[in-house]
């Protein structure tokens, strides 16, 4: 992660079903929040792209 308050989890179950979280721990600011949200979309993007080239 890019970020010292993106902490991603990733969870794939025997369905292939997909699920992604993450933790926002500062306290909340418009701004702030909209960067966290890009970041996150850019980067659970790049884990699912990841793991599609891999099969």
């Amino acid at each position: 992660m890019r970020t010292l308050w993106l902490s991603p989890v990733f969870y794939m179950d025997k369905d292939g079903d997909f699920a992604a979280e993450a933790w926002w721990s500062l306290y909340y600011d418009r701004t702030a929040f909209g960067v966290f949200l890009d970041l996150y979309s850019d980067d659970v993007g790049s884990a699912i792209a990841e793991v599609l080239a891999e099969s």
